[in-house]
């Protein structure tokens, strides 16, 4: 399918406006977005295989995509559902071994891909880069720590409320919630809990005007509310 210049614009646009790059100085952030590779992906495509060792970060400017560890027990399935913007795949750039994870397209979707190279010549041309690079590292390392911590809250409600927050992108004051797009039976294998716990939590919620419930997705309508709720002692 052939990309408009349109959409490669919009997809810039997304990249730029929130998330890790919109913190990048300008120099950086537009070199960066100058050299990306767009592709697109339907549902259930694989964007990022676990295992390789292509050394390509990417970008992900449209749709949204679930992630699968590639380094966990063979049984271990979805661990995260990222919206646009997300940006993946640097461990494989820094380290030099293969990709710690999978990512596959729940929707269609929009990726923009930049290649061990390009991203080397940027970092020459702009060694402040690095620090870019490391400031990306930290806050999905810092994902992954607010993800684990969250699991080990013992209220159910509590649990799956953090696991809806950070799924929404609202797990921290401050952000916009995004729509999120998935089955109960995907929401409790997050949250570690049955689809029949989840419906009934789900529920509550509504009831209390926490979230809106759709088809195949959920919508958070209060995140300040529902982020105290997790986050009370």
């Amino acid at each position: 399918m052939k990309i408009t210049a349109s959409a490669i614009v919009d997809a810039k646009a997304c990249l730029r406006a929130s998330g890790w790059l919109s913190r990048c100085p300008t120099p950086f952030a537009e070199a960066l977005l100058a050299k990306l590779q767009w592709m697109t992906a339907d549902p259930e495509e694989q964007i990022a295989r676990g295992g390789e060792a292509d050394s390509a970060m990417f970008g992900l400017a449209s749709g949204s995509a679930g992630i699968v560890p590639a380094i966990a027990a063979a049984d271990v399935g979805l661990i995260l559902i990222a919206s646009a913007p997300f940006w993946f795949g640097l461990q494989p750039f820094a380290t030099g071994e293969g990709r710690q994870i999978s990512v596959l397209a729940r929707q269609k979707c929009l990726v923009g891909r930049i290649d061990k190279q390009a991203l080397s010549q940027i970092l020459k041309d702009h060694p402040d880069g690095w620090r870019m690079l490391l400031m990306q590292v930290t806050e999905s390392s810092a994902l992954a720590v607010q993800g684990v911590a969250d699991l080990l809250l013992t209220d159910r409600y509590r649990r799956c409320g953090a696991v809806l927050l950070r799924l929404a992108g609202a797990r921290n004051p401050g952000s916009t919630p995004q729509e999120v797009f998935c089955t109960h039976e995907e929401l409790g294998d997050l949250c570690n809990l049955s689809r029949t716990s989840v419906g009934n939590i789900l529920g509550r919620f509504e009831s209390q005007q926490l979230l809106k419930t759709g088809y195949r997705s959920l919508r958070v309508i209060d995140a300040n509310r529902l982020r105290s709720l997790v986050d009370a002692s």
